[in-house]
C-alpha cells in the first residue's frame, strides 16, 4: 500500500483539530499519523477544524476543512458538486493539499452516514480530488452508517469505490 520510499506526502482527515477534543476520534487520527511516521513518512498534512490546533496536536502541517455548513439534504450535495467541479475556480486548501500529496488517508472519526452528512460530503470531496490526481485513498477506522438515506447512497457508494483499502470499526 504505502511504502515510505515511494511516498513523500500524505494528507490525513479525521474528526480532529476542534476546540472540543474528541478523544476516540482524535486517537484514531493520531494513530494513523504515528503509523505513517513509523513507515518513514514524515511529510504529513492533517485536515482540521482549527489548523493551528491541528499543527500543535499532531506536529505536522494542517489545513482547514473544506466546510459543509448546513450540509443537510440538497444543500450539502450542491456544495459537494460546487467544490469538486473542474471549472477552474480556486479549490479549498484541503483539496489542493490532496492534489499535491501522494495519498489520502481518511482516518477514523466522523460517521460516514446521513446522520452526519458534512463528514460524508467532505470525505467524498477529498476522495474526488485524490482520484482526479491519481492518488490512492485509504479509509481506516471509519464508522459506516447506521443511517444512509436513499439520496446519499450514490455518494456513499462512490466514496467506498474510490478507496484502495477500507477498514471499518
Amino acid at each position: 500500500m504505502l511504502v515510505g520510499s515511494q511516498v513523500r506526502r500524505v494528507v490525513v482527515i479525521g474528526d480532529l483539530g476542534s476546540p472540543t477534543y474528541h478523544v476516540g476520534d482524535e486517537a484514531m487520527s493520531l494513530q494513523a499519523v504515528d503509523m505513517l511516521r513509523a513507515r518513514g513518512i514524515s511529510d504529513i498534512v492533517v485536515v482540521a477544524d482549527d489548523p493551528d490546533l491541528g499543527r500543535e496536536r499532531y506536529g505536522c502541517d494542517a489545513v482547514p476543512r473544506v466546510g459543509f455548513p448546513g450540509a443537510v439534504g440538497p444543500r450539502g450535495r450542491e456544495r459537494l458538486e460546487e467544490v469538486t467541479a473542474s471549472s477552474g475556480r480556486r479549490v479549498p486548501d484541503a483539496m489542493a493539499a490532496v492534489a499535491d500529496a501522494d495519498a489520502l488517508v481518511i482516518a477514523g472519526g466522523g460517521n460516514v452516514s446521513s446522520q452526519h452528512p458534512h463528514h460524508l460530503y467532505e470525505r467524498l470531496a477529498l476522495s474526488r480530488a485524490a482520484r482526479h490526481a491519481g492518488r490512492p485513498v485509504l479509509i481506516s477506522s471509519q464508522t459506516v452508517g447506521p443511517l444512509v438515506l436513499k439520496d446519499d447512497r450514490p455518494y456513499f457508494s462512490e466514496l467506498l469505490a474510490t478507496a484502495t483499502a477500507v477498514g471499518v470499526r
